[in-house]
């Protein structure tokens, strides 16, 4: 399957005569970042030492609402395309089905009982000694609050005996130590 292959480039290369290249090869959902820039690997040994401190007030929900998951990375992260949702759902709900990926949101309510999903995490790839982490976004409007610290440790706890990993740019690095992760190389 083309979803488990290395794609490389040279640098500048162009996102849209990739797409046009990969539909080509019958690939209907194509996402990638194109930052100019290394990224930091991280990890941590096992989920279990996850050291981010939980917001008590929310609750982590795991595989339930996919649109609901998308609208919050897609409103985060500009290579996804909110209008691209049933190419993406298709995809990420046959790997869910299949156990090799989760999707988890975090849900926090209000004095007046409205519940809102402010955070969205994604275990991208699920193996039976490591999980790989992405789409780690909280809404603007809900940063600064420990939302994101909150919804890492839930999936690092569902996670507890495996090793987690991620990748993320250099003002990130210190957010993720915080959490326990250690920076294990760049790419």
């Amino acid at each position: 399957a083309i979803g488990t292959e290395r794609v490389s480039s040279s640098e500048g290369a162009d996102r849209e005569e990739i797409e046009e290249f990969l539909a080509v090869m019958g690939v209907s959902d194509f996402t990638a970042s194109f930052e100019k820039g290394r990224k930091n690997v991280m990890k941590l040994e096992r989920g279990g030492d996850c050291k981010a401190l939980p917001v008590t007030t929310c609750n982590c929900i795991e595989n339930s609402n996919f649109k609901a998951f998308y609208d919050i990375i897609s409103e985060c992260h500009d290579d996804y395309d909110a209008a691209r949702f049933e190419d993406w759902y298709v995809d990420m709900s046959h790997r869910v089905r299949h156990g090799t990926a989760d999707i988890f949101l975090l849900a926090c309510g209000d004095a007046a009982g409205t519940t809102t999903f402010v955070s969205a995490a994604a275990a991208l790839s699920v193996t039976p000694h490591c999980v790989f982490l992405s789409a780690i976004s909280t809404l603007p409007q809900y940063r600064g609050r420990h939302f994101a610290h909150t919804l890492i440790r839930s999936v690092c706890g569902k996670y507890a005996d495996r090793t987690v990993f991620l990748l993320c740019d250099d003002d990130k690095v210190s957010f993720y130590e915080k959490a326990g992760f250690h920076k294990e190389s760049e790419c």
